[in-house]
């Protein structure tokens, strides 16, 4: 069974969200299982009636089997609509092009993946479900609705950049049947910003120990350093709050000294930042 919810999640950056079903058997999908595709009205609130149709399919197509194809850019439809997908990962694409329904290459692969109630290789399953989560988690994709790739692009949505060491400290919030974690963080360096060294922070992150975002940054770990991007995040219906998100859902590097290395998967923010001084001031800079 599948069962569609729409509700306000808050300002969360996707508009929707789907499990993963590349460790699902084709019997247990149909019979044993119940798979949730979870929409966020808040992100609904100014999108048209084909981006609205475009998501809920796109996200039935992650149920069913279809990750975001990896030729699938940005612009690609601006070349031309003939090879724009549904399961392109970005709304302009689908936008643009319309796309409220799978196109030929994805009935292909839909066909391959049912063709005689056969449950697919592990080969299939490779090329046409998204990476394998981690072990005993369910794991969700995340369609986010802007895509950052680069530190100038997260650095114009952030209001503050920092590096920040969790304390241990976190608690799980739910909305609907999601999941988000909040994590208490002591700020260890304040690069952009008015949040000052010593502060603690929360930070608020798409799951728990129980989900895993397959394009996500991974929930922030006590044992680790992270650089993050953060912009304040909004409640369900507009309400102010005391948390951060990471910008995207993605902007979060693990330090170890000046090195950071991206702890993100599914991202085309830079794999390896550094934290240097330069004219005076501490700055990040791609190291790729």
């Amino acid at each position: 069974m599948i069962v569609a919810e729409v509700m306000d999640y808050g300002d969360t950056d996707w508009s929707g969200r789907a499990p993963d079903f590349k460790n699902c058997d084709m019997l247990t999908f149909f019979h044993d299982r119940m798979q949730f595709i979870e929409m966020n009205s808040s992100e609904f609130s100014t999108a048209s009636l084909t981006m609205k149709r475009s998501t809920a399919a796109h996200e039935l197509g992650h149920v069913i089997g279809l990750a975001h194809p990896t030729d699938q850019t940005e612009d690609i439809w601006e070349s031309g609509c003939e090879n724009v997908m549904l399961m392109n990962h970005y709304w302009k694409p689908r936008q643009e092009c319309s796309r409220t329904s799978p196109q030929t290459p994805e009935r292909e692969a839909i066909n391959q993946l049912y063709s005689n109630n056969v449950i697919p290789s592990a080969q299939t399953r490779n090329q046409l479900a998204t990476p394998a989560p981690a072990p005993g988690s369910r794991p969700i994709v995340l369609d986010y609705t802007d895509s950052f790739d680069t530190l100038d692009e997260v650095s114009s949505e952030a209001k503050v950049s920092v590096v920040v060491k969790p304390t241990g400290a976190s608690r799980v919030e739910r909305i609907g049947n999601v999941s988000f974690t909040v994590t208490q963080a002591r700020v260890t360096e304040s690069i952009v910003g008015e949040v000052e060294p010593g502060e603690i922070i929360e930070i608020r992150q798409d799951g728990d120990i129980s989900q895993y975002a397959v394009n996500a940054a991974e929930l922030l770990k006590s044992d680790a350093t992270y650089l993050t991007y953060l912009r304040e995040w909004t409640a369900p219906g507009g309400a102010a709050s005391d948390q951060y998100m990471i910008v995207g859902g993605q902007a979060a590097w693990r330090m170890d000294g000046e090195i950071g290395r991206l702890a993100s998967g599914g991202s085309k923010l830079p794999a390896t930042v550094t934290i240097a001084d330069q004219a005076g001031d501490r700055a990040v800079r791609s190291a790729n």
